[in-house]
């Protein structure tokens, strides 16, 4: 994990995230303009280096200002706005959790230009919408791009999407319908989509039908983390506490 600059063939600066950290906003600023220097670059290299070190909201404020630019841009010169490019803008709104105007680019624009929504442009909002917890708007777009296009339209991540935040909701019924339906897309779950709601089964000792929930691939990983971390632990109640972690473990592989 280093963090270099790396718009240079040679690295100018080299840096661990942990120390990154630690500095200011000051420090990481003229961090940014040593690597200028050091690199003898165009200004907008320099810009860029900035543009890192800002905090998140700058640079999704300044991706949107962006974004937006360029759609009148186009409309001024009567470029043709396509699918993908609506979809950027979909998902430049959805990275930054603007609800109202990431929903207004498929209730009004798509209609207005004429083009049809397909499986990038739901996607970016379901996956909006479950991370800022509205799980049933997310629930009620699913089910309308489904009736309208089929169960095709949604991809293997949005399905996934959708499962985790059943997960974290603890509607589990939703989970093992939704995990019936990419089983019969053929769609195999990405185990970060699968991680919690294995958690959540094992807590609340719910037996998932159909053998929906596989087991853990990394489970036997877990044993050797904990062998290594007894060995540097003096304490015998963390000792005893890491002991019964491992039988645990053990038992589930």
């Amino acid at each position: 994990g280093k963090v270099i600059a790396a718009w240079e063939e040679k690295p100018v600066f080299e840096m661990s995230k942990k120390q990154i950290r630690r500095l200011s906003k000051a420090e990481k600023k003229q961090l940014a303009y040593d690597a200028l220097l050091k690199s003898k670059h165009n200004l907008s290299t320099g810009l860029m280096a900035l543009e890192t070190m800002d905090s998140p909201r700058a640079v999704e404020k300044r991706n949107i200002e962006k974004a937006e630019a360029l759609i009148r841009e186009m409309d001024a010169k009567q470029i043709p706005v396509d699918g993908g490019t609506l979809n950027n803008l979909l998902r430049v709104y959805s990275l930054a959790f603007r609800l109202n105007r990431a929903q207004d680019v498929l209730d009004r624009q798509f209609p207005e230009r004429k083009l049809e929504p397909d499986s990038h442009t739901y996607a970016a909002l379901i996956e909006m919408y479950t991370r800022v917890s509205r799980l049933d708007t997310a629930v009620k777009i699913a089910k309308e791009a489904r009736r309208e296009h089929g169960d095709g339209i949604l991809n293997c991540a949005t399905y996934g999407c959708l499962v985790d935040g059943f997960a974290r909701a603890h509607r589990f019924d939703e989970c093992w319908e939704t995990l019936r339906t990419m089983r019969r897309l053929s769609y195999k779950p990405y185990e970060k989509h699968m991680r919690l709601l294995r958690i959540r089964c094992v807590q609340r000792r719910i037996n998932p039908p159909d053998g929906l929930v596989s087991r853990d691939p990394n489970a036997w990983r877990k044993p050797h983390v904990i062998q290594k971390a007894l060995k540097s632990v003096r304490d015998s109640k963390k000792r005893k506490k890491l002991t019964n972690m491992q039988i645990h473990a053990m038992q589930r592989i």
